[in-house]
C-alpha cells in the first residue's frame, strides 16, 4: 500500500506539473497564432489569455465531468479561489510588509468579485447546478469581459515579429495533447491517492489541486509586489477568481452534469464567504499590510486543517 501510495502521489506531481506547463505554453503558442491571425487584442485577452489562465482547473475539471467524477469540479472552484485569496495575499503580505494600491476601479472590482461568489453559491446551495444557470455563468462572464475591456485603455504596439502560423498549430496540437495527458492523470492519480489513504476525493481536489493550479497567480504575485505593484497582484487575483467560478463551473456544466458534494458545504461555503469578506476588508483601505498576511495565511492552514478531520 505504501509503494501504492508513493506511486501515485509522483503520478500526481508529475502529471499537474505537464498540465500547468503544457496550459502555460498552449496560451503563449495560441497569443502568437492569434496575432499572426490579426485577431484584436480584445480578442486575443477575451478567448486566449482569459480561457488559458483557466485551463488546468477547466481540464481536470471537463475529465472528471465526463470521468464520470464531477464531484471535484465545484471544489476546485472554491479551492481555487480560497486559495488565491488565503494563501497568494497572504504570503504577499506577510513577505513584504504593508504594500499600498493604485487603482481607481478597485472598489467596483471587489464588489463584482463579492457579487459573482454569492450568485455562484445561490446556484449551488441546492445542489443542483443546472445548464441555464452554466449559461447566465457564461453570461457573466462575457459581461465581466467587455466591461474590463471598456476600462482598458488602448495601447499602440509595434508591429511584432510574426512566427510560423503552420509552426504555432503543430505546437498547439501537442500541448493540447498533453492538456488532456495531464489532466487524465492529474484525475486518475488523484482518485487513487484519496482511496488509498481514505480520504474523499472533494478534499484533494479543494486543497491539493487547487494549491497546484494556483501557483501561477502566487508567481505573478509575489513577482509583482517585488517591484512594487501590489495593485496587478490583487487584479490578478480577482480576475483570476472571476473566472474560475465563472468559465470552470459553466464549461463543465455543458461536458455533463456536475455532482455538488453537499456533505462539505458545512465546511466550504463558510469559508468561502469568509475569504471574500477578509479579502474585501484587508483591501478595501487600498493597502494590504503584515498583520494582515499573517492572519490569511493562518485562515488557510485551519481552513485545511478542518478539511482533512472532516
Amino acid at each position: 500500500m505504501l509503494f501504492a501510495l508513493i506511486f501515485w502521489i509522483l503520478v500526481f506531481l508529475t502529471s499537474l506539473f505537464v498540465l500547468i506547463f503544457s496550459a502555460d505554453m498552449f496560451v503563449d503558442k495560441s497569443k502568437e497564432l492569434g496575432k499572426n491571425l490579426g485577431l484584436s487584442t480584445f480578442l486575443i485577452g477575451l478567448i486566449i489569455v482569459s480561457v488559458g489562465t483557466t485551463l488546468p482547473e477547466l481540464a481536470s475539471s471537463i475529465y472528471g465531468t465526463l470521468r464520470g467524477e464531477s464531484e471535484i469540479v465545484i471544489p476546485t472552484i472554491i479551492g481555487s479561489v480560497t486559495t488565491n485569496i488565503f494563501l497568494v495575499i497572504g504570503l504577499v503580505g506577510f513577505l513584504y510588509g504593508t504594500k499600498y494600491i493604485y487603482k481607481d476601479t478597485l472598489k467596483t472590482d471587489l464588489w463584482m468579485l463579492a457579487i459573482v461568489v454569492c450568485l455562484f453559491v445561490l446556484f449551488i446551495i441546492d445542489g443542483n447546478f443546472t445548464l441555464l444557470e452554466a449559461f447566465l455563468c457564461a453570461i457573466l462572464y462575457l459581461a465581466y469581459s467587455i466591461y474590463q475591456y471598456k476600462l482598458s485603455k488602448p495601447v499602440k504596439l509595434e508591429d511584432p515579429i510574426k512566427s510560423n502560423s503552420y509552426l504555432c498549430v503543430f505546437f498547439i496540437l501537442i500541448y493540447s495533447i498533453l492538456i488532456y495527458v495531464g489532466s487524465k492523470y492529474v484525475v486518475d492519480s488523484m482518485l487513487n491517492v484519496s482511496r488509498i489513504i481514505g480520504v474523499f476525493p472533494e478534499i484533494i481536489a479543494i486543497t491539493v489541486i487547487a494549491l497546484g493550479t494556483s501557483l501561477t497567480e502566487l508567481t505573478v504575485g509575489l513577482i509583482s509586489v517585488k517591484k512594487g505593484h501590489l495593485d496587478i497582484a490583487v487584479a490578478n487575483i480577482i480576475g483570476a477568481s472571476i473566472i474560475d467560478i465563472l468559465i470552470v463551473s459553466s464549461f463543465s456544466r455543458f461536458f455533463g452534469f456536475v455532482i455538488v458534494p453537499s456533505h462539505i458545504f458545512k465546511i466550504v461555503i463558510p469559508m468561502l464567504g469568509l475569504a471574500v469578506i477578509s479579502f474585501i476588508y484587508v483591501i478595501i483601505d487600498k493597502k494590504l499590510t503584515k498583520k494582515e498576511g499573517l492572519a490569511l495565511l493562518l485562515l488557510y492552514i485551519i481552513f485545511n486543517i478542518i478539511l482533512f478531520m472532516i
